[in-house]
């Protein structure tokens, strides 16, 4: 929640329902059609997942982003 400065939504709901509301928007957000923006399919999970692992909740989420630009100029 203070990761993304969402802080703020405890204020104006309770906790619980913070959690909830920032998950579900972040279920729509965080979906990807990686053969559409091409990447393999296989490059990760395209949508959140929530799994239990070794007795642990695990949650993995898909992100996309742009690490690098490059200009090459004429001589």
């Amino acid at each position: 929640m203070e990761m993304y400065g969402l802080y703020r939504l405890k204020e104006q709901m309770n906790e619980e329902n913070a959690l909830n509301f920032i998950y579900e928007r972040a279920k729509e957000i965080f979906q990807y059609d990686y053969e559409k923006v091409g990447l393999d399919k296989d490059f990760g999970v395209s949508k959140i997942a929530v799994y239990e692992q070794s007795g642990k909740l695990k949650i993995e989420m898909p992100r996309l982003a742009i690490v690098g630009v490059g200009i090459k100029l004429s001589t």
